[in-house]
């Protein structure tokens, strides 16, 4: 059974590695580096993930730039070049594949790693920087070409695509159209009410700076790129980086307003256009599902409302950014080589085999003192107001801390979002914290069922009017949260957790966030998570069911 790589060296930059069972390995750069949105070629790091693959069963690998690839195969493991495509590595032909530009093709692929719905036909949405694009994807039977999903724009609006994302949520607010500042501005716009007058403007000067010619921005949000926040000032008569003020907070609504109107129209549009194409096709299958991808698919606030509009169920990688590029290049390269893949193969986007591996004994090979921690235990830590660390096997894929590298507290602590913004994580004092709780509870608080997509934190969900007073920690002014659903099968301990903790305090709901100390990434290997904990002043340190204990080392 081969192993197929794809490589990624622009925003996200990363190595992921298949075979026809699943994903075998992953590793997003920006984990190890601790440099947010990691770009640029890395040989040592990128040698290291091959190093950790089991080489006699390298088939192919894709990457931007191939050339880098053979030099590295032939400098560390002694490939020899055998054709312009191909190294011969101990007497074994390795294809090495320059990468198409396959965007939004790779955000597919890449969404098939995860456990779907079945077998069947899947409406897809890729929406990256560019304008959403609509299609589907066939996975009746498992894929044996790479046959590129078609993707199309539903709207002649060019002017809203995924920068505009980026300019009118990061420029505004923090002088920059970084993306990486964008996911900050979901938390501020909940405060906000929108107001139609500011959904107007903005969406004029969208309009009027888009170049269609090029497709590309000339700068804007009330002004210039590089005057974007003296224009905002002048237009709101205060400071935008005054977040505490209410226009503001409503300008913030109002972006949010507009991003999702559009969006959602042309959900409305792409959804119905795709189910007629997949009826042209000769297909009369109902589509079992939706395939969500690219970065913007990590807002969350607009998730919901495309559930709804597709009345289906829908899937959404956590690492659905950049990082699908190097996961869906994996799963075309290897059906380039002659791979069948069955799609939804049911990764829980958890690596097993990355070097960030956090284990009891490696801690306690580290000199650290370590003992069992029960669940109950842990409970009785978290429901006194304590703050444990959790950080188990590989870190997660993606941005969202899912309970391998999470910072726990109690979320009917009305105090617990404050204390943990302006005293442990020393951020924004808007920033949101998500719920986690068993599957099973989801209707009782929410008034539905858990989604595919809450598995990973990239739903958004209205929290019933009697519960939110008492999860105001996890619970935004609009009434909204984004909860993460734990299963006795998925994850054992932690859904004991909650178990436990409900018994203590009425609620089975635990505040789940990253662990990680300000300004940097999620912590990667035991000595990050070590350095974060003590940083952040937390009251314990959790590693695979083990308490581990910081203050003394053994000697």
């Amino acid at each position: 059974m081969g192993v197929h790589v794809g490589l990624y060296d622009d925003h996200n930059a990363g190595f992921a590695a298949v075979d026809e069972q699943g994903v075998v390995g992953y590793t997003e750069f920006e984990r190890i580096t601790r440099i947010k949105n990691q770009e640029g070629w890395l040989p040592e790091l990128v040698g290291a993930c091959f190093d950790r693959l089991p080489l006699d069963r390298l088939e192919s690998v894709t990457a931007p730039r191939p050339e880098l690839v053979k030099e590295l195969l032939a400098e560390r493991y002694g490939a020899v070049r055998s054709g312009p495509a191909t190294m011969t590595l101990d007497g074994r032909t390795v294809r090495v594949i320059p990468q198409p530009d396959l965007h939004g093709y790779f955000h597919v692929l890449a969404a098939t790693t995860l456990p779907l719905a079945g077998p069947g036909v899947y409406l897809s949405i890729v929406f990256d920087a560019e304008q959403p694009r609509f299609g589907w994807i066939d996975l009746r039977t498992p894929l044996e070409t790479p046959r590129p999903v078609e993707l199309t724009p539903v709207s002649s609006e060019r002017w809203f695509n995924g920068a505009v994302f980026g300019d009118l949520f990061g420029r505004i607010f923090y002088g920059s159209g970084d993306l990486s500042n964008c996911g900050k501005l979901m938390g501020l716009s909940a405060w906000g009410s929108a107001k139609l007058k500011h959904v107007r403007e903005l969406e004029r000067v969208a309009q009027e700076s888009f170049d269609p010619s090029v497709e590309t921005w000339n700068g804007y949000c009330l002004g210039s790129a590089d005057e974007a926040l003296a224009a905002v000032e002048e237009y709101l008569g205060v400071s935008p980086r005054a977040h505490e003020l209410s226009a503001t907070l409503d300008l913030a609504a109002s972006a949010q307003e507009l991003f999702t109107h559009h969006f959602i129209e042309q959900v409305k549009e792409g959804v119905a256009r795709t189910r007629k194409a997949i009826r042209a096709a000769g297909v009369h299958d109902e589509p079992v599902g939706v395939i969500y991808g690219g970065g913007c698919a990590l807002s969350v606030v607009s998730n919901r409302d495309v559930r709804e509009v597709a009345g289906l169920p829908v899937f959404i990688p956590p690492f659905a950014h950049d990082a699908s590029q190097f996961v869906g290049g994996a799963v075309w390269a290897g059906l380039k080589s002659g791979m069948r893949w069955p799609g939804g193969v049911g990764w829980s986007g958890v690596p097993e085999h990355t070097e960030d591996h956090v284990s009891v004994a490696g801690a306690a090979q580290a000199g650290y003192e370590t003992s069992p921690a029960t669940p109950a235990e842990v409970a009785r830590i978290i429901a006194s107001g304590g703050l444990v660390a959790l950080a188990r096997g590989g870190a997660e894929a993606g941005p969202r801390a899912l309970g391998h590298r999470s910072l726990l507290a109690r979320a009917n602590d009305p105090a617990m979002r404050d204390r943990l913004n302006d005293h442990v994580k020393k951020r924004e004092w808007y920033r949101p914290f998500a719920p986690l709780l068993p599957r099973e509870e989801f209707p009782r608080y929410f008034g539905e069922e858990a989604s595919p997509a809450s598995r990973y934190m990239l739903d958004s969900y209205r929290v019933r009017p009697e519960f939110r007073g008492r999860l105001t920690s996890v619970t935004g002014p609009d009434g909204v949260a984004r909860p993460q659903c734990v299963d006795p099968d998925g994850d054992p301990f932690l859904y004991e957790v909650c178990q436990e903790l409900g018994k203590l305090c009425g609620d089975p709901v635990l505040l789940n966030t990253s662990l990680n100390a300000p300004g940097r990434t999620i912590a990667h290997d035991l000595g990050q998570v070590v350095e974060d904990v003590v940083e952040l002043g937390l009251d314990a340190l959790v590693v695979d069911g083990s308490f581990v204990d910081l203050k003394d080392r053994a000697r």
